[in-house]
């Protein structure tokens, strides 16, 4: 129980830090911009579980049934990121993208850029090497892309001509927010550590 609420305060002392704080515009959306909640999200579930990841990405106001679905469906992301970059949702990282990118070259206009959903096997082919720190935050980072990109194909109006644009942009953007998982989780563990010798030397001396 002490170590569970060791973590949890570790990951909210750190995660406050930089509570939607925006990286850029989403292509597409001039409403809409990418936050640090793309690589804070998945720290979180990692160590508080996907309870907290839900409290975590649940920022904006529901004021009817319409926007609470909107809400749940373009956070979905986040939660399969969060999965994935747990031990044991590989399998699930690896099936999610399978279907991502079935989906997307069925639909009328990703079947023009088929090209992008390529992306996607990087997730199927780390399932099936031996896991490091930063693959498991490169899964998730693609993971997340590919439900991410899933869903504005089938919810938005996004030409092929812009998907097969985007295609050299997705690579710096993935793995930016790849290495910032795989340094976040760092930080996370080191102050959890921390902690946890803090809280042992405390009770060392009672």
């Amino acid at each position: 129980m002490i170590q569970k609420v060791i973590k949890s305060l570790a990951v909210i002392c750190v995660v406050l830090l930089a509570r939607l704080v925006p990286i850029h515009w989403i292509i597409g959306s001039h409403a809409a911009a990418f936050s640090l909640s793309s690589i804070f999200a998945p720290v979180v579930g990692l160590h508080c579980g996907l309870a907290w990841t839900t409290m975590f990405v649940w920022t904006k106001k529901v004021t009817s049934l319409s926007s609470l679905g909107y809400s749940c469906l373009h956070r979905l992301p986040l939660f399969f990121a969060a999965q994935s970059l747990r031990q044991k949702g590989y399998l699930v990282s690896a099936i999610v993208s399978l279907l991502c990118m079935a989906l997307f070259v069925l639909h009328p206009v990703g079947g023009q850029a088929w090209l992008y959903s390529l992306y996607w096997l990087i997730p199927v082919t780390l399932s099936c090497v031996v896991a490091t720190e930063m693959s498991r935050a490169l899964q998730a980072s693609f993971t997340a892309h590919a439900v991410g990109s899933v869903i504005w194909l089938y919810t938005g109006a996004i030409p092929a001509s812009m998907w097969i644009a985007l295609i050299p942009v997705v690579a710096y953007e993935r793995l930016f927010i790849a290495v910032g998982i795989y340094v976040v989780n760092k930080f996370c563990v080191t102050i959890i550590q921390s902690m946890k010798q803090y809280v042992t030397s405390s009770k060392a001396c009672a």
